[in-house]
This record gives C-alpha cells, sequence and structure tokens, in this order.
C-alpha cells in the first residue's frame, strides 16, 4: 500500500512543478501544496532503528566503517545481523525498523 501511495506523491509533486511554469494558479498555494506533500512522502518513507524488545532507540549498532579521508569521518562499510545492544533495557537485542 505504501509504494502506491510513494509513486502517486512523486507523480504529484512533479506534475504541481509542471504546474507552477505553465499556470496562472498561485504559485504560493502550488509551494504549499508540494511541501504537503513531500512531508507526506517523508513520513511514508523516512525509517528509525529501533530495539526489537522494548522499541528504544537508544541503539548501540553493531557495524564495520570505514575511515574516509575526504569526508574526515567514518562511511558505514556493514551492518552486522548482531551484537546489537539496547540503552534502555540494557541487553543484547534484535533491531527492526519502524516509520520515523
Amino acid at each position: 500500500m505504501a509504494e502506491r501511495r510513494i509513486k502517486y506523491l512523486h507523480k504529484e509533486i512533479a506534475h504541481l512543478k509542471i504546474m507552477i511554469k505553465t499556470t496562472k494558479t498561485s504559485v504560493k498555494d502550488l509551494h504549499d501544496e508540494i511541501e504537503r506533500l513531500q512531508a507526506e512522502l517523508k513520513a511514508l518513507t523516512y525509517v528509525n532503528i529501533v530495539c526489537a524488545e522494548c522499541g528504544s532507540d537508544d541503539m548501540l549498532i553493531n557495524a564495520a566503517v570505514r575511515w574516509n579521508t575526504e569526508k574526515q569521518n567514518y562511511d558505514v562499510w556493514n551492518v552486522f545481523d548482531g551484537g546489537h545492544d539496547c540503552g534502555d533495557c540494557g541487553h543484547p537485542c534484535d533491531i527492526k525498523e519502524v516509520p520515523a
């Protein structure tokens, strides 16, 4: 269900952007509608990683990283299937994705 809604929202946003260039409809109204649709799209596509046991997002994730000299930061190379710890319930647990 969400995939169809996401596809629809992308098409609707593209349509509204074309309308801004080709119509006499209030540009502000069209921009407001685009922002509303983009917020809905974000809500449908963004996820949060939480503890599968208690639902907390205070997670220590077991992953392999590589140093990126250009960014001066680590890039995540791999997230392992296990070995994650929850800061709230205090024991090893699995992770799950939930809507953000």
